[in-house]
């Protein structure tokens, strides 16, 4: 039976899960540590009976999660919370109710990289802490949703006072024209999302060059960087020198 996360136990539980899968465990294992003990946040974890591994982050029309879920219960709750989509390791069951969507390969960084780093051109300056605020804008300004924008600047100041998060950013002109940000980091693994290059100064490399550099400053750090893309940018990422290693599936809940 599914249950939330309330015990230690069930917190074990839950991060045993998701350190089995590496292209979402910071994610769901920073998401619990920060938000685990705020429900005003919004965000609900679940897992399963004792001794099953699983994991499931969720907030809003939003889930994500792995392991070995019953696919009718799992597909129960995520209806009841009103959850739209669920991102999880590709081959997994499908929750009832909901249907397989878009799949997205999972690349990380090599243990050697090839070639020399990509730089920024000379007009752009690398900043190494944007204030959330920019960040926030750009990443959500061609989406804009105004809610999703508010909870990404809350989590992201949420994260970053905790040393959960690393973000780069790009300026030239007075304004931020690119970020790339690792928004989870735990225990060795990093959670790259949101690189975002504004539409005038697309097509110059300062995208690329930026998550080939925050790439750079993790390893040094110690973290292993995982992010996930649409398939038609996977020349691009691969251009660079990431690597692919295994996909991620979207389920999308069945019209009634």
């Amino acid at each position: 039976m599914i249950g939330a996360v309330s015990e230690p136990l069930q917190k074990r539980q839950y991060l045993q899960a998701a350190w089995n899968c590496p292209g979402l465990a910071a994610r769901l294992a920073c998401q619990l540590e920060l938000f685990g003990q705020k429900p005003g946040g919004g965000w609900r974890f679940f897992t399963a009976d004792r001794g099953t591994l699983a994991a499931l982050a969720l907030r809003g029309g939003a889930a994500f999660g792995c392991g070995d879920f019953c696919g009718e219960e799992l597909g129960l709750l995520l209806r009841f919370s009103g959850v739209r989509e669920y991102l999880c390791p590709a081959g997994s069951p499908a929750p009832a109710g909901y249907r397989l969507g878009e799949e997205y390969p999972l690349y990380t960084a090599p243990t050697v990289w090839k070639g020399p780093a990509p730089a920024l051109p000379g007009e752009v300056a690398l900043d190494w802490e944007p204030s959330p605020t920019p960040v926030s804008r750009l990443v959500w300004e061609e989406e804009g949703d105004q809610a999703c924008r508010e909870n990404f600047y809350s989590d992201l100041c949420t994260a970053r006072s905790r040393g959960m998060a690393l973000v780069a950013g790009a300026w030239a002109q007075g304004e931020l024209k690119a970020t790339v940000g690792a928004y989870a980091l735990w225990q060795g693994l990093a959670y790259l999302a949101a690189a975002q290059t504004t539409p005038a100064w697309r097509g110059r490399g300062i995208g690329g060059a930026l998550i080939r550099l925050l790439a750079l400053r993790l390893a040094e750090e110690g973290y292993q960087p995982w992010f996930w893309c649409r398939p038609g940018l996977c020349a691009h990422y691969e251009a660079l020198g990431f690597i692919q290693k295994g996909k991620l599936s979207k389920f999308i809940q069945i019209e009634s």
